[in-house]
């Protein structure tokens, strides 16, 4: 594997690992906060029943949330946001049982959005720079930056893990300290996962960065031999 290849596995790594491993935790948010919206819409909350869909809709983009939250914002008097809502919610459902109804709500709540014609410019491709034959002495010492920055990110987090079990546990009602500890918990896991990470990539650089010097001596050295064979 070339070094450039190496780098950029390492950098899949890094950046991919924390999300797979937050996905599952932010499903259980989303849940959450669907069902507590549920019950702010009935208590008749609407501005904190759509906070909590736009939050679960966030964590876990379900087109059933963007309906929702459509009929959280119409009935707060939020005409045209709702629209908005349906309108995206159609584009993602576009075969809904409930079609025609939305359409006819968002034709009341607020009028089509007027087509605006725009004189594009011609585009003018910028030349590409000449590829560096050098040797970039600096790449695996930025990849072992790059892994002590997620690590950092990691003990940041667990930092704020911390806190919100801290605040979880003098919550002042039980919808409150749920909704923390389940932070609190996906707070944690994704501080692991930076953590051992973050470490991983440092050390690989590092490695990377050791071996990439040794072998640019030997290449000096062969070539300084050269130089003199030919002279």
């Amino acid at each position: 594997m070339s070094p450039r290849s190496f780098a950029a596995a390492i950098f899949v790594v890094a950046l991919v690992a924390p999300s797979l491993v937050a996905a599952q935790d932010d499903g259980t948010r989303a849940r959450v906060l669907f069902e507590l919206s549920a019950d702010a819409y009935q208590e008749g909350r609407f501005e904190a029943a759509a906070g909590m869909l736009e939050e679960a809709y966030r964590l876990d983009p379900a087109p059933i949330l963007l309906y929702n939250l459509a009929r959280a914002r119409e009935s707060n008097g939020e005409d045209e946001r709702a629209a908005d809502a349906y309108r995206t919610y159609l584009e993602l459902e576009p075969e809904a049982d409930n079609r025609a109804q939305i359409e006819a709500r968002i034709r009341a709540l607020a009028p089509p959005p007027q087509e605006v014609v725009v004189q594009s410019e011609p585009v003018v491709e910028a030349p590409l720079p000449e590829e560096d034959s050098g040797r970039p002495t600096w790449a695996p010492w930025l990849v072992a930056g790059l892994g002590a920055g997620v690590a950092g990110a990691g003990v940041i987090v667990g930092v704020m893990a911390n806190s919100r079990a801290s605040d979880a546990e003098g919550a002042v009602n039980h919808e409150a300290g749920s909704l923390l500890a389940v932070e609190a918990d996906g707070l944690a896991t994704t501080s692991t996962v930076l953590l051992v990470a973050g470490g991983a990539v440092a050390l690989a650089g590092v490695i990377w960065g050791v071996i990439w010097a040794a072998t640019g001596e030997v290449d000096d050295h062969a070539e300084a031999q050269d130089r003199k064979s030919v002279v």
